[in-house]
């Protein structure tokens, strides 16, 4: 399947799934015994998003002192800055939860994730991903689980190939991402989960002439694995003003070793908003997709807003 016919499923997905949700709302009159109905765009998910995951989306912004190893390229000590435009929808919560009956719901989400250099005069775009979600959340308790449908590409800036030519796979991929958490009261989750990669992209090396025969492979790690921890009582306590602190840890089929994130500093919740304030340290693989195999380490000031 080529990429342009993956894309044009993805958009036949995304407007044929609200036909079946629309035929199963029910109004609040005809609630049952227990009051539970369908709540379109509930204002807010009721499985949080993940503090410390590099690619979960999100509306913010940083700027980071790195270190990547990697050659013919941008190497060494840089200033880098990351740009995350996001939007996440609950779009349907089938019921509230109640004794015996967990909070079940379906959204949608879509995040870009920019990298820039800031060392350069033309503050050259180094690599941009594309994310898109279509989450099922299930709460009950003190358990969080969700399960993404999910796209993901990412892209070499045009002024860094310009400045760093080298050949360029292509590198998208759809499949599943699982997450389970558990919050055992200390304002806190823990959670496991993981990626799996159903369609992955493919590239090829070689011309195909006699001699040099034309050489297909995969650009795109079949599995990852995730866990980590989180503690952010303006989340899950009552509190307006808080510190926050949170940690990620992911391996991967291609890697096989082990990428650290790291975030901690202050939330503020402002009527519906949230604004978090923290710094970050990474240290392994990077995030980015065209960078994936390659080890870098930064450290640098964050600022998200949760709306």
């Amino acid at each position: 399947m080529t990429r342009t016919t993956r894309v044009r499923a993805w958009i036949f997905l995304l407007v044929l799934l609200p036909a079946p949700l629309l035929a199963q709302e029910e109004s609040a009159d005809d609630a049952d015994d227990d009051g539970l109905h369908n709540t379109w765009f509930p204002g807010e998910f009721a499985v949080a998003p993940l503090r410390a995951a590099p690619l979960e989306v999100r509306l913010g912004g940083g700027v980071f002192a790195t270190e990547r190893d990697i050659e013919d390229s941008i190497d060494g000590s840089n200033l880098e800055a990351q740009v995350a435009v996001g939007l996440r929808i609950p779009v349907v919560r089938f019921q509230e939860e109640a004794p015996g009956r967990p909070t079940i719901e379906l959204g949608f989400e879509v995040g870009v994730f920019s990298r820039f250099f800031m060392q350069s005069m033309e503050k050259e775009q180094i690599d941009t991903d594309y994310r898109v979600g279509v989450p099922l959340g299930i709460q009950y308790g003190m358990w969080d689980f969700r399960l993404t449908l999910l796209h993901v590409s990412s892209h070499f800036g045009d002024d860094y190939l310009d400045d760093n030519p080298q050949e360029v796979f292509q590198i998208s991929r759809e499949g599943f991402e699982l997450l389970l958490g558990v919050r055992p009261g200390f304002d806190g989750r823990i959670y496991v989960g993981g990626d799996l990669n159903l369609g992955r992209s493919e590239d090829f090396t070689g011309t195909g002439r006699p001699g040099d025969p034309l050489v297909i492979f995969t650009t795109v790690e079949k599995w990852a694995v995730r866990f980590g921890a989180e503690w952010d009582p303006t989340q899950w306590g009552e509190k307006r003003i808080a510190p926050f602190a949170a940690a990620d840890f992911e391996i991967t089929e291609f890697t096989e070793r082990i990428a650290s994130h790291v975030v901690a500093g202050a939330a503020f919740r402002i009527s519906t908003v949230r604004l978090l304030l923290n710094m970050e340290f990474h240290e392994g693989p990077s995030p980015m997709g065209q960078f994936r195999t390659v080890d870098e380490r930064w450290i640098g000031a964050n600022l998200t807003v949760e709306l």
